[in-house]
C-alpha cells in the first residue's frame, strides 16, 4: 500500500511540474517562430536601404532565411516571438529609414547609429508612434543627413532609457529641454552632441529627468548661454561634456551637489571664472571626479591645492589665463594623474 501511495505520489508531482512548465511557455517542444507580420516589416525595411557591406544577406523570404529571429542584427523574445531587438549599428547601411519598423510594437532596443541613412527627414512618422511606446533604447546618432523635427515624438516612449540622436539637424527643437525632460522620466543616458541645437537654453528649467540621468552629451552645438543651473540638479550624473559651446559665464554653485560625477568636459566653453573658485564649485565631486577639461576658456589665478581630488587621471587646463608658479610636490598630491595639460598658461618653476 504504501509503495502504491508513493508512485502515486510521484506521478502527481510529475504532472504538476508538468503543467507548471506548460504554463510558463517553456516546453521542451516548443519552438518561437518569427511572427509574420513582423518578418514582412523587415524585409520593407530592407527594401528601401543600400546594403554595399552585404550586411543583410541572412534576411529573406526563401525557406533557409524565413526565420527573422535568427537574422543577423535581430533577437525575439524567448517567450513571446515578438522581435525585441534590433541592431545595425556601423553597417555602412544608406537610404531611407522606412516607416515599417513601426509594425514591430514590441521592439525594447533599437540602435542604427553609425550609418549614412539620409533624406533631411524626421525618421519616424508621428502619427505611428504610438505603436512602439516599449522602446526603452534608441540610438540614432552618427546618421549626418536626418532631422529630428521639433523633437515632440518623444513623448510617444515614456520608457526610454538611453537617448542617443547626435549629429541629428534639431535645429527646430526651440524646447528640447522641456520635451526631454517632462517625457523622459526614467531617462539614464542623453546624446546630443553636434545636434544644432537652439541658442537660448533655459538655465533654470526643473528636470523631471534628474533623478536617473548618468551621462548627458551636449558638445559641439555652440549653445549661447549661462550655464544653465539644472545640470546641478542632475544628482546621478557621472558624465557631464558640455565642451565646445558658448557657455560664458560661470560654473553654477549648484554644481556641488553631483557627488557621483567622474568626468566634466567644458574645452572651449567661454567659461571665465578664477580656477580656486570653479574647484571650490566642485568640492561635491571631489572623491569621484576622474577627468576635468577646461581647455581653452578663460580661467584665470593660480593654480589651487589639488588635494582634495586625488582621484584625477586627467587634469587639462591648457590655453587659459592662469599664472604663478607650480605647486610643491604637485605631482604627489595627484598620484592617479596620467594625463596632464598647461600649455598657453604664464606658470613657472619645477613641476615636482
Amino acid at each position: 500500500m504504501a509503495t502504491l501511495f508513493t508512485k502515486m505520489l510521484i506521478l502527481f508531482v510529475v504532472m504538476l511540474l508538468a503543467f507548471n512548465k506548460n504554463s510558463s511557455g517553456l516546453t521542451s517542444n516548443s519552438k518561437i517562430r518569427c511572427i509574420g507580420k513582423e518578418k514582412q516589416a523587415l524585409l520593407k525595411f530592407k527594401e528601401t536601404l543600400r546594403d554595399d557591406g552585404d550586411s543583410l544577406s541572412s534576411w529573406g523570404s526563401e525557406n533557409d532565411k524565413k526565420e527573422c529571429c535568427k537574422w543577423r542584427g535581430v533577437k525575439c523574445d524567448n517567450h513571446t516571438g515578438h522581435v525585441a531587438v534590433l541592431n545595425l549599428s556601423t553597417w555602412s547601411l544608406t537610404g531611407k529609414i522606412s516607416p515599417s519598423l513601426l509594425e514591430l510594437q514590441h521592439m525594447k532596443y533599437l540602435d542604427l547609429s553609425g550609418n549614412n541613412f539620409g533624406g533631411n527627414y524626421t525618421p519616424i512618422p508621428n502619427h505611428h508612434l504610438g505603436n512602439v511606446s516599449s522602446l526603452q533604447y534608441l540610438s540614432l546618432g552618427g546618421n549626418y543627413n536626418l532631422s529630428g523635427g521639433n523633437l515632440e515624438w518623444l513623448s510617444y516612449f515614456p520608457l526610454l532609457r538611453h537617448l542617443d540622436l547626435s549629429t541629428f539637424d534639431l535645429s527646430e527643437a526651440t524646447n528640447w529641454l522641456e520635451l526631454v525632460s517632462d517625457n523622459l522620466p526614467l531617462l539614464e543616458y542623453l546624446n546630443l552632441s553636434d545636434c544644432h541645437l537652439p541658442n537660448q537654453v533655459p538655465p533654470t528649467h526643473p528636470l523631471n529627468s534628474s533623478l536617473y540621468l548618468t551621462v548627458v552629451d551636449l558638445s559641439n552645438n555652440n549653445m549661447f548661454s549661462l550655464i544653465p543651473d539644472a545640470f546641478g540638479r542632475m544628482i546621478s550624473l557621472v558624465h557631464l561634456n558640455l565642451a565646445y559651446n558658448d557657455f560664458a559665464g560661470r560654473i553654477p554653485k549648484s554644481f556641488a551637489n553631483l557627488s557621483r560625477l567622474e568626468s566634466l568636459e567644458l574645452k572651449w566653453s567661454h567659461v571665465t571664472e578664477q580656477v580656486a573658485v570653479v574647484l571650490d564649485k566642485l568640492s561635491g565631486s571631489e572623491k569621484s571626479l576622474q577627468i576635468l577639461n577646461f581647455d581653452s576658456n578663460k580661467l584665470s589665478g593660480t593654480l589651487p591645492d589639488f588635494t582634495r581630488f586625488s582621484s584625477l587621471r586627467e587634469l587639462y587646463l591648457g590655453g587659459n589665463k592662469l599664472t604663478g608658479t607650480f605647486p610643491k610636490s604637485f605631482r604627489h598630491v595627484l598620484p592617479n594623474l596620467v594625463v596632464l595639460e598647461f600649455y598657453g598658461n604664464q606658470i613657472s618653476g619645477m613641476l615636482l
